[in-house]
């Protein structure tokens, strides 16, 4: 089996990096770029740049079976972007449809999207874990 992982030097993204690896399941990282600071960064990669509608992903979805997507722009501490609700929205909806899109095209069996519980909120207040069950809560984009 061949995935192409994208956001695998994220929280998310790196677990599942090495869980694929010990699986021994062939990995494509889509990287915005090859990580300077990690001359140990081993393994196929693809560099696709920064996630953006205008992202070619044909060489990283070729003979591909499935993709994991865990790319987003997320956890924005200090925020610069004039307009950050709509560099959110073309990042983590315009952009993966995108992905998804070409996929389909690539032939793709199975697409997997990952996201934030934080959909949900930032905590529970002391009671019941999240679950599926809950109203969508969200404190920031």
């Amino acid at each position: 089996m061949r995935v192409c992982l994208t956001g695998s030097h994220g929280f998310i993204g790196r677990a599942l990096l090495c869980a694929l690896g010990e699986l021994k399941v062939q990995v494509i990282q889509a990287v915005r770029s090859v990580p300077l600071d990690r001359p140990d960064f081993i393994g196929q990669h693809f560099v696709v740049g920064n996630i953006g509608t205008d992202v070619n992903w044909v060489t990283a979805l070729a003979g591909t079976d499935c993709v994991i997507h865990c790319a987003a722009r997320a956890h924005v501490m200090r925020e610069t972007e004039a307009n950050p609700l709509a560099l959110y929205r073309m990042v983590n909806v315009e952009a993966t449809r995108r992905l998804a899109e070409q996929a389909v095209v690539a032939g793709v069996k199975r697409v997997v999207f990952l996201s934030s519980i934080g959909v949900l909120g930032v905590h529970t207040n002391s009671r019941s874990p999240f679950s599926l069950a809950d109203v969508p809560g969200p404190v920031d984009d």
